[in-house]
């Protein structure tokens, strides 16, 4: 299923961005858009804060990631570390810590399942683990803090919304994974 939902999805090119910058009179930029298009082009073969995706290898991994875990969580990284001044940061959603259900004390803002949340519900940070929640412990040992608060201007966070206040997505095959036995 995964494989499928990669190959029909993302295709063997990937998704190909297209610029439609215009002029002021109306036509378009062929001169601009081509520039552009080509710079992304040259973005998209190393997009990723490490430097071992192309962006092809990104979005298979986001869709079947999207698939599997229910959600895909990516930081905006910038800074002068990478040649454009920004990159791609895949996290996994084991990172967006499920039971931090709280008030955060400075903002008092509400925590929903590690989604700091305003009034209306809407994301304005996550409160990631420093390490995986697998690994032997959850503090970091640098400042002792288990979680880091990221902005949620730097995270795209993919998934289906099925209910209002939803915050966090499930697996597609959550409501049948009881039904087959699949982890008989």
């Amino acid at each position: 299923f995964l494989g499928l939902l990669q190959v029909n999805v993302v295709g063997e090119n990937g998704m190909i961005f297209q610029s439609r910058v215009r002029k002021l009179d109306g036509m378009m930029d062929e001169g601009l858009n081509e520039r552009v298009e080509a710079d992304f082009r040259r973005w998209s073969r190393q997009p990723t804060v490490d430097g071992q995706m192309t962006l092809v290898d990104f979005e298979e991994q986001a869709v079947r990631t999207l698939a599997r875990d229910g959600e895909v969580l990516i930081e905006i990284v910038r800074g002068s570390a990478y040649r454009d001044g920004v990159a791609l940061n895949p996290i996994e959603a084991d990172y967006l810590d499920e039971t931090l259900n709280t008030v955060h004390p400075e903002t008092k803002n509400e925590i929903k399942m590690g989604v700091e949340v305003d009034k209306y519900g809407r994301p304005v940070a996550y409160h990631l683990l420093h390490n995986h929640p697998g690994e032997a412990t959850w503090f970091h040992v640098s400042n002792n803090k288990r979680y880091r608060r990221v902005d949620a201007v730097n995270i795209i966070h993919a998934f289906k919304r099925d209910r209002p206040g939803q915050t966090r997505g499930e697996p597609f095959a959550a409501s049948v994974i009881n039904s087959v036995r699949i982890l008989d």
